[in-house]
């Protein structure tokens, strides 16, 4: 398992209750993130004990959220400003990428090569990641039943 960036924790308060923060540590520094709403109350009856219960059940998604998300940072599966990126030309960069590491044009670098002329044909080659999304991919898959198949030939 892997370790987490960002934790949940807790501040005893003056009055008793418990104020939760998220911690992230960064740099060797702890970040603090206090969570608004998020004050877990002495239990005095079983109300308040299914409340601080709901509370600490909200604080772990949103912590998990968090953390999931510096992990992706970290991996490198976040794509900066999403809207900007030409789908085309982000696929055939990675296409070139492929090509690089395994110096073979007949493997993932073509069908790399091939999914962008398609994206092209498709929907432009000013396409824009921002488009893709469910019905963007339906109509896509129905595309490629009727398109023409650009295989490769051998030399």
């Amino acid at each position: 398992m892997q370790a987490r960036f960002v934790s949940l924790r807790g501040k005893k308060l003056a009055s008793g209750n418990v104020s939760l923060y998220l911690n992230r540590q960064e740099n060797g520094k702890h970040i603090k993130r206090y969570l608004d709403k998020s004050i877990l109350s002495i239990e005095t009856d079983e109300n308040v004990k299914v409340r601080n219960q709901e509370t600490i059940k909200r604080a772990r998604t949103i912590a998990d959220e968090a953390d999931s998300l510096v992990q992706k940072e970290i991996n490198g599966f976040t794509i900066a400003k999403k809207a900007d990126v030409n789908l085309v030309t982000y696929i055939i960069s990675k296409a070139d990428e492929a090509l690089e590491e395994s110096g073979n044009k007949h493997g993932h670098y073509y069908t790399l090569q091939v999914l962008a002329k398609h994206i092209s044909l498709y929907s432009g080659k000013n396409a824009k990641l921002q488009q893709v999304d469910k019905d963007y991919i339906l109509g896509f898959i129905s595309y490629l039943k009727i398109a023409k198949n650009f295989n490769y030939k051998r030399t």
